[in-house]
């Protein structure tokens, strides 16, 4: 009996182990690149779309909305080595909306022990109108 409830045991958290990394392994987040993610949230969208819109956006993909800042825009970290090293950010807009597209277990390379996220950052002129998106893929593990 005992030897039983091993094996069902045994074969349980192997079935469920699969179903995780199957699905992490399926998840078209994974498989894009931040330009690729950037060009499909830029057709659904575009440049130029007022801030409602996009709110209207992420409701019917269901994105998680992070934050809408009428006061602020995003801040774009700098990609160049010397100016991350000096704090020189650049402020995208005047108003900014932020949202989750999803996220994954695992990435650049690792299976578990990492966490990633997609976020999208969308800027707004003061006319509350699309003027840049940025889209990071950020990973945490040890």
């Amino acid at each position: 009996m005992m030897k039983k409830i091993i094996i069902f045991a045994l074969v349980t958290v192997t079935a469920v182990i699969a179903i995780v990394v199957t699905i992490s392994l399926l998840n078209p987040l994974r498989r894009q690149t931040q330009e690729e993610i950037l060009r499909n949230v830029l057709e659904i969208t575009p440049i130029g779309m007022n801030m409602e819109e996009v709110l209207e956006v992420i409701e019917r993909e269901d994105w998680e909305l992070w934050n809408v800042n009428h006061y602020h825009g995003f801040i774009r970290r700098p990609t160049d080595p010397e100016d991350f090293a000096l704090g020189r950010e650049t402020i995208i807009g005047v108003k900014s909306i932020s949202a989750c597209l999803g996220t994954y277990i695992g990435g650049h390379g690792r299976i578990f022990h990492s966490y990633t996220g997609v976020t999208v950052r969308w800027g707004f002129d003061e006319n509350s109108i699309l003027i840049d998106v940025i889209v990071l893929k950020e990973t945490d593990a040890p």
